[in-house]
């Protein structure tokens, strides 16, 4: 049988091969001058804070400016920013160009770009000593993308009562976190450790963390106590205060806490001495700094169906999309969608990695942060019934939302199979193949051959001999009238 004819037989193709999704060649655009790193994904917030005038008399009233503004290229919303006011500063009047203050809380809500919020209060000190007002950043959507600028202060000195004498007392604060980098959900530990250099002791030593998030396992001090920290409930903490109390000269004093590594991570979270009844000639190394570098990459995963209620032998798309909202890269991504007896594979498209049409596996490999790849697989419902279907993505580093690195739908196919034509099979000139026809196929292919051999008999049946002698059978069919000629016998009348 020619080989044309064979492949244009019905039911009879070659097998699809999966096949990577063709990449148009774009058309010619205008130069686009973007930033640095590309189109941006986060925003970008700054906080200032300005007190006026800096040095007050008990009972004296201030007033404490803190700005909010987004210098970044996206709008930012649920704004929120924390101002711990220390002991011994009294709020008599708040008032604010946009959101609301609670004491502790200023939600700001959404900001538009190179659009300002402020928040401004009057305020007063009740004792004479050094305070530090504090503005930090606890969220915003997107967050923020540098919390450098995320925490601003501003020092205001109420004085002691005339006749009274000033002490003077150096403090320093460091912060350390231990391990270094970590997983989402590895325990971590900081260290804060305020000291004094003298000369003179420190009075009504308060340390504070502005913007606290996570999930807190313990904590303890070896002076003083803490407030304001939720351990174990894993909820928003803003402004824990260590209250160390007083500190001597050439004395330390530590803070300690146990808590899980999250993301997103602050990188740059801020600890603050915000109140010493002491001067301090060298203010600026009261803030100290530590976070661990949380490596992470969030995976997620959609599985979605061109047509939820097939009916049998009907063809249906099936669109596997995996996406990273990072931090970091995603290696060795893996999707795994097992293959489903009730659906024949056809055909695969997809846009990175490597797909196994006998496993369900796709092989996507590397996946930047806020990158995005698909597959789509076309297949051919061949039973009908409940036909689930159920893709699972894994990759590395540790992914902090495990809940969206499964997707599964159910098919519900309708119909029933058809009968079963007849199975022919060729050993020549094509072994091994077979050839599967329908009941009406085989019944007009038989029709055919039956004429075909009719027509062939009766040509065999026409058809002279060599020679042009017809069979003996026509012969023996000759009239037996004697001939007529010179030779035949003269006819005697009786």
């Amino acid at each position: 049988m020619p080989l044309g004819l064979v492949l244009g037989l019905p039911g009879i193709a070659p097998a699809a091969q999966p096949t990577r999704r063709p990449t148009a060649s774009p058309a010619p655009r205008p130069e686009v001058k973007l930033p640095p790193g590309g189109l941006p994904t986060t925003a970008q917030l700054t906080l200032t804070a300005k007190a006026t005038p800096t040095t007050v008399k008990p009972g004296q009233d201030a007033t404490l400016t803190i700005t909010a503004r987004n210098a970044g290229l996206l709008p930012a919303s649920d704004i929120k920013v924390a101002v711990p006011l220390p002991a011994g500063l009294a709020v008599t009047g708040p008032a604010g160009t946009q959101g609301t203050f609670d004491g502790l809380l200023w939600t700001v809500g959404a900001l538009p770009v190179r659009r300002t919020a402020t928040l401004t209060l009057k305020v007063k000190g009740t004792t004479a000593a050094t305070v530090t007002a504090a503005a930090a950043l606890v969220s915003s959507t997107p967050p923020d993308g540098d919390s450098r600028d995320d925490l601003a202060t501003a020092a205001i000195r109420v004085t002691p009562p005339a006749g009274a004498r000033r002490t003077r007392a150096d403090l320093t604060l460091t912060a350390k976190v231990t391990p270094t980098m970590a997983g989402p959900g590895d325990p971590i530990d900081y260290a804060v450790t305020v000291t004094n250099k003298g000369p003179d002791p420190a009075t009504d030593v308060e340390v504070a963390d502005p913007a606290l998030t996570g999930t807190f396992l313990a904590s303890a001090v070896t002076a003083g106590q803490v407030t304001g920290l939720p351990v174990r409930t894993g909820e928003l903490a803003t402004a824990a205060r260590w209250r160390v109390g007083t500190l001597a000269p050439g004395t330390t004093a530590t803070w300690t806490v146990r808590s899980l590594a999250t993301v997103p991570a602050r990188s740059d979270p801020a600890v603050l001495v915000t109140r010493s009844g002491a001067d301090d000639p060298t203010p600026g190394d009261t803030v100290g700094r530590a976070a661990p570098t949380v490596q992470a990459a969030d995976l997620a995963i959609t599985r979605e169906v061109s047509n939820e209620t097939p009916v049998f032998g009907q063809e249906v798309a099936i669109i596997l999309t995996v996406r990273n909202a990072g931090p970091d890269l995603a290696r060795g991504v893996t999707v795994t969608d097992p293959p489903n007896s009730g659906l024949a594979f056809s055909s695969a498209s997809f846009d990175a990695g490597d797909y196994d049409q006998e496993t369900g596996r796709w092989l996507i490999g590397d996946l930047a942060a806020g990158g995005e790849v698909t597959l789509t697989l076309g297949t051919r419902v061949t039973a009908p019934g409940q036909l689930a279907g159920r893709a699972g993505v894994e990759g590395r580093p540790a992914d902090p939302n495990s809940a969206d690195n499964v997707a599964e739908n159910v098919l519900t196919a309708s119909g029933a199979a058809p009968r079963p034509g007849p199975l022919f099979r060729t050993g020549f000139p094509l072994p091994y193949t077979q050839i599967r026809l329908s009941t009406v196929e085989a019944s007009v292919v038989g029709g055919l051959m039956i004429v075909l051999g009719l027509l062939l008999l009766n040509l065999r049946v026409r058809t002279p001999r060599a020679g042009g002698a017809w069979p003996a059978a026509s012969r023996g069919r000759r009239s037996r009238r004697p001939a007529r000629g010179r030779h035949a016998a003269p006819v005697r009348s009786p």
